[in-house]
């Protein structure tokens, strides 16, 4: 059963790789969205499922489909689903389960939707709902959208809930792009003509954004911002934007405006500093607020960006305004390159000569100036040694035609003393007249964030999500290893088949919370009650494996398994609540029991069961009788 888990697991960061890799590539997000789905069906034996964005319409929660499978039951049905499933489908009943999610923002589990008082029933000819479970999509406090899973044999519970957070992380985040990207092209549609204002505001359209004039009264607001003020904007349009601030702020804003007219000493404007909102019901929040002047057909406008800090991560947002009207086609390049936060390196190839733009040093923590005089060996004084052979291929490959761009991804030493991620990529665009390669050009990428994403999937799927313990997938390596040290050492080594006995007790009593939490102390203790060198691993709902790597003989083995049972001699208190419980405990030797590790849990394993019908809560060794603690 747990081979089988880790094969689920295995599939699942598969399928979200896959589905990453086409939304990213292939700018698709629908079909994304369908394999995410499909993917989520066939690993929870589900029959029905949708995966939705949850939107707003007159302060209340519906929900928009961005995949959906056919649950029509009769022509009519099959009519609307053929017609509107591709193009979204929008739920505004809240009196139902999928509702509960978007009211609550919680996972809900039901496994007897006919009597549950939250699903609100079905249209006349439905499939029957016989279980269902919702999935909540959130980031930051905020509910970005839902899915939903219907008609799982046996029913849903909270551990395939648990198993599916690289589900949600990878979903949620798509979400967010969809939804980050559709305010992006809308506030780009109804931007003025004006350039200045243009950019201005597309430089914080993600955050709140409020245009005031020289008087300091409220011209715009965008949905952010009301959002964020628990302001409507008509009634805002006209107001003193010092209404949003509490004191003194408020009181020292119009007094701002007057000094910087008067003097023109900007002592806010151009700049980013922390200062507190104000909400409708007089509650305060700390934001990042940024000033910048434009001037409109000779009119002066301030446009403020907010950004708030208690909850979002702060993001960044950095792009220079510039005059494109003025700028050569070099300059307009270099605020492109500088808006997709870039770095870029053109390099002569037969001379060495390189150029590299500040954002190439910045990523390392540098200015350009710090690096003088750069050239190619720059490059290779500051990218990890391992990296450099990589390049040198993917550049052979281009060099020769096999490739049509140069693209690695390589690490390179932080002026902090770390290792960061980038994604080189580069193509060479002139050729001497002998047909080498002479001029070269491309980018640096810092993809730091998404490497450490990356292994914090792969950390995931190694550990148990409750315990943090390994999975059995990092426990047979581990034992692997114990395998090949102790042949190499000439010593001996243990595997530990762990049952918890009375666990279900201890669920029936307390519930699922007082078992996690049984769960997470036994874990504590068992890797307490061994060294730092040996392997606690939970393989099962309430089975453990504890692989102990270089001892002289079993009887070592023995004094640990008895120093296992010393740490639940006394009864374990768990809300204010004493749970006795044991454990059965089978070992397995190595060599004498075997030297492959599958058979080694097995046999490790049937030891347990001697311990458990001949009484619980005691020790076996596969290859003699049960003893029995004193």
């Amino acid at each position: 059963m747990t081979t089988m888990k880790n094969e689920w697991t295995e599939r699942l960061l598969r399928d979200l790789t896959q589905c990453q890799v086409e939304f990213l590539a292939a700018n698709n997000p629908q079909a994304a969205f369908e394999r995410l789905l499909a993917s989520l069906l066939s690993l929870t034996d589900s029959e029905f499922g949708f995966i939705g964005e949850v939107l707003y319409r007159d302060g209340a929660p519906y929900l928009k489909t961005h995949a959906i499978t056919d649950i029509s039951w009769n022509a009519e049905s099959r009519e609307f689903h053929e017609k509107n499933a591709t193009q979204s489908l929008e739920f505004f009943n809240l009196n139902t389960l999928f509702g509960a999610v978007m009211t609550t923002g919680e996972m809900i589990l039901s496994n007897d939707p006919p009597n549950d008082p939250r699903a609100g029933g079905l249209p006349p000819g439905h499939p029957p709902l016989e279980s269902f479970l919702g999935i909540p999509l959130a980031m930051g406090g905020e509910l970005l959208g839902m899915a939903g899973i219907a008609n799982r044999p046996g029913g849903y519970d909270e551990e395939l809930y648990h198993q599916l957070e690289a589900f949600r992380i990878t979903v949620t985040t798509l979400v967010y792009q969809i939804r980050a990207d559709r305010k992006r092209q809308a506030a780009i549609a109804d931007l003025s003509s004006n350039q200045k204002k243009l950019e201005a505001i597309f430089d914080a359209i993600l955050d709140g954004l409020i245009v005031i004039d020289f008087r300091g009264l409220i011209i715009d607001m965008n949905p952010a911002a009301c959002r964020m003020f628990w302001r409507d904007r008509a009634e805002m349009i006209g107001k003193n934007v010092s209404m949003l601030m509490p004191a003194p702020h408020s009181e020292q804003h119009d007094q701002y405006l007057k000094n910087y007219y008067r003097s023109g000493v900007r002592k806010i404007i151009g700049t980013s500093r922390v200062v507190e909102g104000l909400r409708a019901d007089g509650s305060t929040f700390p934001c990042l607020l940024g000033v910048t002047e434009i001037l409109d057909q000779n009119t002066r406008y301030f446009v403020g960006t907010i950004k708030d800090i208690a909850e979002q991560r702060q993001q960044e947002e950095n792009l220079r305004l510039a005059k494109m009207a003025l700028e050569d086609e070099r300059r307009r390049l270099a605020n492109i390159i500088e808006a997709t936060h870039v770095g870029t390196w053109e390099w002569n190839i037969q001379t060495g000569e390189t150029r590299f733009n500040e954002r190439w040093a910045e990523i390392i923590g540098y200015r350009l100036a710090d690096l003088e005089p750069v050239s190619i060996d720059t490059w290779v004084k500051y990218t990890h040694p391992e990296d450099l052979q990589a390049s040198s291929a993917a550049l052979e490959k281009h060099f020769g035609g096999e490739a049509e761009f140069y693209e690695v991804e390589c690490r390179m030493a932080h002026r902090e003393g770390r290792w960061v991620w980038v994604l080189d990529r580069g193509k060479v665009f002139s050729w001497a007249d002998d047909g080498k390669p002479l001029m070269m050009f491309g980018t640096h990428q810092d993809i730091t964030q998404r490497k450490e994403y990356e292994a914090r999937i792969r950390h995931m799927a190694m550990h148990d999500p409750l315990t943090g313990l390994p999975t059995l997938r990092l426990a047979y390596d581990r034992i692997q290893m114990a395998i090949e040290q102790a042949q190499r050492e000439k010593k001996s080594a243990a595997v530990f088949y762990v049952d918890l006995d009375g666990f279900k007790a201890v669920n029936d009593a307390g519930g699922h919370r007082a078992g996690d939490q049984l769960l997470q102390t036994i874990a504590t203790r068992l890797r307490q009650a061994v060294r730092g060198i040996d392997t606690v691993a939970r393989i099962g709902g309430d089975e453990f494996l504890v692989i102990l790597t270089s001892i002289d003989n079993r009887e070592n083995a023995r004094k640990v398994a008895h120093k296992l049972l010393e740490q639940v001699r006394d009864p374990i208190d768990i809300e204010g609540n004493a749970f006795r419980v044991g454990f059965s405990i089978g070992i397995a030797m190595i060599p004498d029991d075997g030297l492959d590790p599958k058979g080694l849990i097995e046999a490790a394993d049937v030891a347990m069961y001697r311990v458990k019908n001949s009484g619980k809560n005691g020790v076996e060794f596969y290859s003699e009788r049960r003893n029995r603690p004193d």
